[in-house]
C-alpha cells in the first residue's frame, strides 16, 4: 500500500518535476557510456511524460491479458482504433471529447471481443500471429475509407476537450486516467476474474477440473485489453493531436510486450518498471547517435534476450523473491476449525441421496487401441467404489470419459438423473462431476490461500462492482475475502 500511494503522491509533484524525474531516471542508461545526468523539464520532455503516461494505461490491460496466459502482437491495433474514433467523431461529427472517449473504449472492447471469439480457439503462439496481422488489417482499412480517415495523409487539428488545452492541464487529465485505470485492473487482478484468469495461466486441465471456463476467461480478458487500449489510443489523439496510420504499427505492439515481459506481468508494478525503461530507451539513445533507430532495435533485442535468460518472469520477480525471503506473509489468526466452518457456508453440500453417476455402453478407441468397449458403470449413492485394472486397462480413459476431457465413441453418462453427453468438462464439474490428477496440478505460482479461492469463488457469486470497487458482496460482510 506504501508503495502505490509513494507511486502516486510522485504523479502529484507536477509534470515539470515528473518530466525531470524521468529525465534522471533515462539518463541513468547512457551513463556507463556518456558519464553525464540530465534532469530536464523543457517541453519535449513534458510530451514524453505525457505520451509515457498514455501508454501506461494500454500496458495495464495488456499485462491483464498476459496474467491470463495469452500474448497479444496486435494491441497496437486496439490501440489505433480508439485515436481514429476520437478524431473522427470529434472532426467529422463534431462529437464532444468525453463521448468520443467513451465510444473509443467501447468501439475497441467491442472489436477485441469479436475478433477474440474465434481467434481465442487457437494454441497461444498461433494468436500471436493471427494478432499481429491485426494492426496490418487496420492499416488496409484506414487506405480503404480515405474519405473519412485520410488515408495515409493522417487526420491534423484534434482538439483536447475544455478545460484541458494545455500541456500542464492535460497532464491532469492523464494522471486522474492513469490512476483510474490502475485501480481498476489492481482490484481486478485480486478478483475472482483475475484469479481464474492466473489458474488457467497456470493449468488449463487443472482449471477446467474446478469449473473454470477457459473460454470465457480467456475471452474477458481480451476484451478488457482492448479497451483499456482504446481509451489509451482515445488520449493519445487529445495528447498529440494528430493521428496517422504509420503511428499504429507493428513496432508498437511489440513496444507493449516488451513493457509487460520485462517488468513481469501478474501484477502492476512490473508493467510499470517496464514502461519507463523501455520508453527512455529510445530518447537516451538519439543522445548518442545520429542513427538511433537500428541501436534501439539492438538495444531492445538485447534487454529481451537478457530478460528472457536471467529473469524469465520480470525483472521484478526478482523484488518479489527477495521481498518474501525477508519479509514473509504473517500466519493468519483465524483458527483452523474456524476456516472450515467458513468454507462450508459458502459450498453447498448435496444430500447423499442426491448422488449417482451411471454410464452405458461407452466405448472409446485411441489409435487403433479399443481403450473402452461398451463399458456399464453406476455409481450408487452414499458409497464409495474402486476401479481397479493392470496398466492399460482404460482407467484413466474411462475417469476421462465421464469427466468430459475425452470425448467418447458412444454411450451416454448421466449424473443425478441429467444427461451431461456433450457438456464440456467445467460444466460437469459445476454440476459436481469432476476428477483430481495421478500428478497433482497446482497453480504453482499462485499462493495457497490463492488456490483454495479459485475454487470457493465459482460457489460464491459477486457482482463486478463488489470487486472493481472494493464494495460489499451481495451475499452479505461475512462471505468478503
Amino acid at each position: 500500500m506504501l508503495v502505490h500511494v509513494g507511486a502516486f503522491a510522485v504523479l502529484l509533484l507536477g509534470v515539470n518535476n515528473v518530466a525531470r524525474l524521468m529525465s534522471g531516471i533515462g539518463s541513468t542508461v547512457t551513463w556507463p557510456l556518456n558519464r553525464k545526468f540530465h534532469f530536464a523539464a523543457n517541453g519535449y520532455e513534458v510530451f514524453n511524460t505525457e505520451l509515457l503516461l498514455v501508454y501506461l494505461i494500454a500496458v495495464f490491460g495488456l499485462g491483464h491479458l498476459l496474467n491470463s496466459g495469452l500474448i497479444s502482437l496486435g494491441h497496437s491495433a486496439f490501440f489505433g482504433i480508439g485515436a481514429y474514433t476520437v478524431a473522427i467523431m470529434t472532426l467529422v461529427n463534431h462529437w464532444n471529447f468525453w463521448v468520443a472517449l467513451a465510444l473509443a473504449g467501447l468501439i475497441s472492447g467491442i472489436v477485441g471481443f469479436v475478433l477474440g471469439f474465434p481467434a481465442l480457439r487457437l494454441s497461444h503462439f498461433t494468436l500471436a500471429m493471427i494478432t499481429l496481422a491485426y494492426g496490418l488489417v487496420l492499416n488496409d482499412l484506414i487506405e480503404g475509407f480515405r474519405s473519412v480517415t485520410h488515408g495515409g495523409d493522417g487526420m491534423p487539428s484534434i482538439q483536447r476537450p475544455k478545460g484541458f488545452t494545455s500541456d500542464h492541464r492535460y497532464y491532469w487529465l492523464l494522471v486522474v486516467a492513469v490512476v483510474i485505470a490502475y485501480s481498476v485492473i489492481h482490484d481486478l487482478l485480486r478478483s475472482p476474474v483475475g484469479r481464474r484468469a492466473k489458474a488457467v495461466s497456470e493449468s488449463e486441465n487443472a482449471a477446467q477440473s474446478i469449473g473454470i471456463d477457459l473460454r470465457t476467461t480467456k475471452l474477458a480478458s481480451f476484451t478488457v485489453a482492448s479497451l483499456f487500449a482504446g481509451l489509451a489510443g482515445g488520449l493519445y489523439a487529445g495528447l498529440v493531436g494528430y493521428v496517422t496510420p504509420s503511428a499504429f504499427g507493428g513496432d508498437l505492439a511489440i513496444l507493449f510486450l516488451l513493457m509487460v515481459l520485462f517488468g513481469g506481468s501478474g501484477s502492476l508494478a512490473g508493467p510499470v518498471v517496464g514502461a519507463i525503461l523501455l520508453f527512455r530507451v529510445p530518447l537516451e539513445v538519439e543522445r548518442l547517435t545520429p542513427k538511433p533507430g537500428a541501436w534501439t532495435l539492438i538495444i531492445y533485442g538485447s534487454i529481451l534476450l537478457a530478460s528472457v535468460y536471467f529473469f524469465p518472469r520480470g525483472v521484478m520477480s526478482v523484488y518479489w523473491r527477495v521481498r518474501s525471503r525477508f519479509n514473509p506473509p504473517k500466519p493468519r489468526t483465524r483458527s483452523a476449525t474456524t476456516a472450515v466452518h467458513s468454507l462450508a457456508s459458502v459450498i453447498e453440500r448435496p444430500t447423499a441421496a442426491d448422488r449417482a453417476l451411471a454410464a452405458v455402453d461407452v466405448a472409446k478407441t485411441l489409435g487403433g487401441v479399443q481403450a473402452l468397449k461398451g463399458l456399464d458403470f453406476n455409481l450408487l449413492p452414499a458409497q464409495v467404489h474402486g476401479l481397479i485394472g493392470p496398466n492399460g486397462s482404460g482407467k484413466t480413459t474411462f475417469l476421462n470419459t465421464l469427466c468430459g476431457y475425452v470425448v467418447p465413441d458412444r454411450g451416454s453418462v448421466t449424473l443425478l438423473g441429467n444427461s451431461v453427453d456433450g457438456v464440456g468438462p467445467f460444466r460437469r464439474a459445476r454440476a459436481g462431476l469432476a476428477r483430481t490428477f495421478e500428478t497433482p496440478l497446482l497453480f504453482e505460482h499462485m499462493s495457497c490461500l490463492e488456490n483454495v479461492l479459485v475454487a470457493v469463488d465459482l460457489h460464491h457469486h459477486q457482482r463486478a462492482g463488489s470487486y472493481l470497487f472494493r464494495l460489499p458482496s451481495r451475499d452479505g460482510p461475512n462471505a468478503s475475502r
